[in-house]
C-alpha cells in the first residue's frame, strides 16, 4: 500500500501474481464496449439517411436506374425528367452531408470530453508502466493501452469517416453527371 502524500508506485516489478491481478483490475474500465460508444441514435439515424441517399445519388448519377416516362401517382399522370430528379437528390445528399458533418463533430468531442478523466487515467497507468523495468505486465498492459486507442481510432474512422466519404463521393457523381449531359 501507498501511503498518503507519496506518488503510487508502478504495479510491476517482481511480475508475481498479485500485481498482476490488481493491473487487470484497474485496466478493466477501459476494455468494456460502452466505454467507446462514439455516436448518438440521432446521428447514426442521420448517418443511415444520408448512405440510402447517396447510394441512390450513385446509382442515378452513374445511370444504372433511369426514370422514363410518365407514371400515375394520386391518380395523376405525372412526368419527371432525370435531371430534376438528380438536382433533387444533390440537394438531398449535400444537406444531409452537412447534417452528418455536423452531428459527428459534435457527437465526437462530445466523446472527448466524456473520456477526459478515463483518457487521463489510462495515460498515468501508461506512464507508471513505461517507468518500470520489469518485462511481462508491462507488455501485457501495452497490449490494453493500445487495444484502448486503437479501438477508439478505428472506430472513429469507421463511424465517422465512412458514411461522410461516401456522401462526398456521391456528390462528386451527380457533379460528374451534371458536367458530362
Amino acid at each position: 500500500m501507498n501511503s498518503p502524500g507519496k506518488p503510487p508506485e508502478p504495479l510491476v516489478g517482481r511480475n508475481d501474481p498479485a500485481e498482476l491481478r490488481e493491473l487487470v483490475i484497474r485496466a478493466q474500465p477501459f476494455l468494456q464496449p460502452g466505454f467507446s460508444e462514439l455516436l448518438s441514435e440521432e446521428t447514426r439515424k442521420a448517418q443511415r439517411s444520408l448512405l440510402v441517399v447517396a447510394f441512390g445519388l450513385v446509382l442515378l448519377a452513374a445511370e444504372a436506374i433511369t426514370v422514363s416516362g410518365p407514371f400515375k401517382f394520386l391518380g395523376l399522370n405525372v412526368a419527371i425528367q432525370p435531371k430534376i430528379i438528380l438536382y433533387a437528390g444533390f440537394a438531398i445528399c449535400l444537406y444531409l452531408e452537412a447534417l452528418v458533418a455536423i452531428r459527428c463533430f459534435s457527437d465526437w468531442k462530445l466523446h472527448l470530453l466524456q473520456t477526459k478523466i478515463p483518457d487521463i487515467e489510462l495515460k498515468s497507468m501508461f506512464e507508471e508502466q513505461v517507468a518500470a523495468k520489469s518485462g511481462t505486465t508491462k507488455r501485457w498492459f501495452l497490449d490494453v493501452f493500445f487495444a484502448f486507442y486503437g479501438s477508439r481510432n478505428l472506430r472513429f474512422a469507421i463511424e465517422i469517416f465512412f458514411p461522410i466519404g461516401f456522401g462526398l463521393f456521391a456528390l462528386v457523381m451527380c457533379i460528374w453527371a451534371f458536367i458530362e449531359h
